[in-house]
């Protein structure tokens, strides 16, 4: 769904969008890095996480309606160099410059781009053509199963929120042993 507005989607569809993202941002030299979201459930949303659980990159959630200051301290504590947002969080770092100076990519997921800013729509675009043209270089990156794969951050009850570090092998054991438990 984008908006309001609901649309099927086939798995492979989705595998390709996936693909063509992955293919954008290893282009750009992004798909390594950990990349930030900050937005409501959608369609994009699940897109960027499967786009950079199958990437060398460090997926963080943001939880969107963390207050300013949280979702500042999550974004630069993570070491974000990628954050695919809405225009509200793009309004946040255009108040606070300074958090977003360490950030490589500001991805809009509602907008068109603009102000050094990159549009999601434009990106999957770029990805499609990339792949029509022959590069399938993002579907050769690996990772280390052990590694750093997603950073969540806890709610933060005794003081500021803490990333919690997953790795690939944590996520796919949390799947195997919930199947278990059925």
């Amino acid at each position: 769904a984008r908006g309001e507005e609901l649309a099927e989607v086939s798995y492979a569809q989705f595998r390709e969008d996936t693909l063509a993202l992955g293919q954008a941002l290893h282009e750009r030299g992004l798909s390594c890095e950990h990349i930030a979201i900050a937005a409501p459930n959608s369609y994009d949303w699940i897109t960027v996480y499967l786009t950079v659980l199958q990437s060398a990159g460090v997926f963080v959630p943001i939880d969107k309606d963390l207050p300013e200051q949280d979702f500042l301290h999550v974004l630069t504590d993570s070491d974000a160099r990628v954050l695919f947002c809405t225009k509200q969080h793009a309004a946040i770092l255009e108040k606070f410059p300074a958090a977003a100076q360490a950030l490589r990519a500001v991805i809009l997921l509602d907008e068109p781009a603009g102000d050094g800013k990159l549009s999601f729509a434009e990106l999957l675009r770029e990805g499609y053509r990339l792949r029509a043209e022959g590069e399938s270089s993002f579907e050769e990156e690996q990772s280390d199963p052990l590694a750093l794969k997603m950073l969540v951050y806890t709610s933060g009850t005794t003081g500021l929120a803490k990333g919690v570090m997953l790795s690939e092998h944590n996520l796919c054991s949390s799947i195997f042993y919930g199947l278990q438990r059925c």
